[in-house]
């Protein structure tokens, strides 16, 4: 028996064996066609959310991403731009107090008519000699009328004396270690200072 006998008999052969399996092509085909269309649209639409995940990300992540490049620099100049700058009177106001002077600054002040409206703390430090500080104190003071007391006093005993002398007369001082300190208000500047020569002419010292 040649070869191609041998198969057209064993090709008859399983054919009475196979059972008969009824296959209908064209709808085997339409099913396939579909759940390949089917997997490629899911597969696609996957792939098109994770994209849109990724931009939404992105898009969130640039505010940031800016604000933390321009943060101190822009801060600083936004500020910078958008406050007005502090005042004398402003630092002066935050500083809680009153503007402090001298004596012979608060009679300059008084001469020149700059002393403003409000209240200035006069601080009296250390022990002037008391000639020039008349002089300073009230303009046209003259030599010959000091010290209007017989003698002087010590230095150290100075403020020990002032300070009695113009709560006398109106004055509650603050004593500080070496002199005092007095809120006095514009409109009662010149009475300070007259009260301040007084007790000056009264406890003059070297």
């Amino acid at each position: 028996m040649d070869d191609e006998a041998w198969i057209d008999a064993l090709r008859s052969r399983s054919a009475d064996v196979a059972p008969p399996v009824p296959v209908d092509v064209p709808l085997a085909l339409r099913r396939g066609r579909r759940r390949r269309a089917v997997r490629g649209v899911a597969v696609g639409g996957g792939a098109l959310v994770a994209a849109c995940g990724v931009v939404v990300v992105a898009v969130a992540a640039i505010p940031s991403l800016l604000g933390g490049l321009g943060g101190a620099s822009s801060a600083d100049s936004a500020s910078d731009a958008g406050a007005p700058m502090p005042t004398a009177a402003a630092d002066g106001a935050a500083a809680g107090g009153s503007a402090s002077l001298t004596a012979p600054e608060l009679a300059t002040a008084v001469a020149d008519g700059s002393l403003g409206a409000d209240p200035v703390l006069v601080v009296q430090s250390g022990v002037p000699s008391s000639t020039p500080f008349l002089a300073a104190i009230r303009p046209g003071t003259e030599e010959s009328s000091i010290p209007n007391a017989s003698g002087t006093y010590p230095a150290e005993k100075w403020a020990g004396f002032m300070r009695p002398c113009l709560a006398q007369v109106g004055w509650e001082v603050d004593a500080t270690g070496d002199g005092w300190t007095v809120e006095v208000a514009p409109s009662r500047a010149q009475d300070y200072l007259d009260a301040l020569a007084g007790c000056v002419e009264q406890y003059p010292v070297d």
